[in-house]
């Protein structure tokens, strides 16, 4: 229904379109790729990713809503479940927690740094991710449900059939030095990023399988970060290259193209509740908003027949007709805002255009 397509100011055709396009697609295409003298890196880089897992760290703390909320609807249900065989997902419970006269001091206060320490000794222990992320996943559940602590780890240890070897384990850590080093090696994981607090108590790091130290890291590291610091383009051979892209893209507007159609209840709600109210509104002169209104239409007998029928085939053609009429963005995005968000509440097209 919805398709969001991010580019960078310049134009992808230019006099010098390798320093146009943004890493990320540099090895997008072997054409491109051997235009820009990077063919080479390109082929290794492919080869050495293949077939590799997604490494994917989450670092959270074990009261933060956000946390929870993540965990619960998204990452388990979505990521985890359809796609276990294809990712290497690692909790890192910490968060905004802080060492205070080498005291470990959680946002949500000691329960949280209790349940921190005990979520990094059942991780230790029971090592392998079909174990710990479910666990991980019932234990936030069951708190999100104020469920107490001890009562929702010990209705998940039931429920996933944890051993009492491993339940010793666990214990074992939780009253020894091990349990301290584990908050230590979370802490230094979490500090490392540089970030003052979590960014709503939850960073999510999306890393391809392989190490970024490695022999060869030019071909390990993804094209997206090619050019994240002068070392690494230095020592990969493309800093000119870099160079000029940085020079070429600075200060230019992000370009936004929303595919759309004006009946679809998911367009409606990205244009209403985050397109609007958290890019246009607050980064309206950063940005290029373009929208495109036709969606899943297609040409049937040399007529335009719409998903949600004839009445969306006439709004569509009406949104098109206002964005070439007013031209500016600064006057069809609060236009096309207003109009999706009176559609929305079940308005009609007559009355949401007055």
């Amino acid at each position: 229904m919805l398709l969001i397509l991010l580019i960078v100011g310049l134009p992808f055709i230019s006099a010098d379109r390798c320093s146009s396009v943004p890493p990320s697609l540099w090895c997008s295409s072997k054409e491109l790729s051997k235009e820009c003298g990077f063919e080479d890196l390109c082929d290794r880089y492919h080869t050495a990713t293949h077939n590799q897992r997604i490494n994917i760290t989450v670092l959270i703390e074990a009261l933060c809503p956000d946390c929870q909320r993540f965990i619960v609807d998204e990452l388990y249900p979505n990521v985890y479940k359809n796609f276990a065989g294809f990712v290497n997902i690692e909790f890192v419970p910490y968060g905004n927690a802080k060492v205070v006269n080498g005291t470990i001091q959680c946002q949500h206060g000691p329960e949280e740094c209790s349940i921190n320490r005990f979520e990094s000794c059942l991780i230790d222990s029971v090592q392998t991710q079909e174990q710990y992320v479910p666990l991980i996943y019932c234990i936030e559940n069951n708190l999100r449900s104020k469920i107490p602590f001890d009562k929702a780890s010990a209705k998940c240890f039931r429920t996933l059939s944890v051993s009492e070897d491993i339940q010793r384990l666990i214990q074992s850590c939780l009253v020894s030095r091990l349990g301290e080093r584990l908050q230590e090696k979370a802490a230094k994981q979490t500090g490392n990023l540089n970030y003052s607090s979590i960014a709503q108590m939850l960073l999510i790091l999306l890393l391809v399988g392989l190490s970024f130290v490695s022999a060869d890291r030019c071909s390990s590291v993804p094209p997206s970060l090619w050019c994240s610091s002068k070392e690494l383009s230095k020592e990969c051979g493309f800093e000119d290259l870099c160079n000029r892209y940085h020079t070429a893209t600075h200060n230019q507007r992000i370009n936004i193209t929303v595919l759309m159609e004006a009946l679809c209840p998911g367009c409606q709600h990205f244009i209403v509740d985050e397109l609007y109210p958290n890019i246009y509104k607050n980064f309206a002169g950063f940005v290029n908003i373009e929208f495109v209104p036709y969606g899943n239409a297609k040409i049937v007998n040399g007529t335009i027949q719409c998903q949600h029928g004839a009445e969306e085939c006439a709004i569509n053609r009406f949104e098109s007709c206002l964005i070439d009429s007013v031209q500016t963005q600064e006057q069809y995005v609060p236009l096309i805002y207003c109009i999706e968000s009176n559609l929305r509440v079940g308005f009609v097209l007559a009355k949401s255009a007055i």
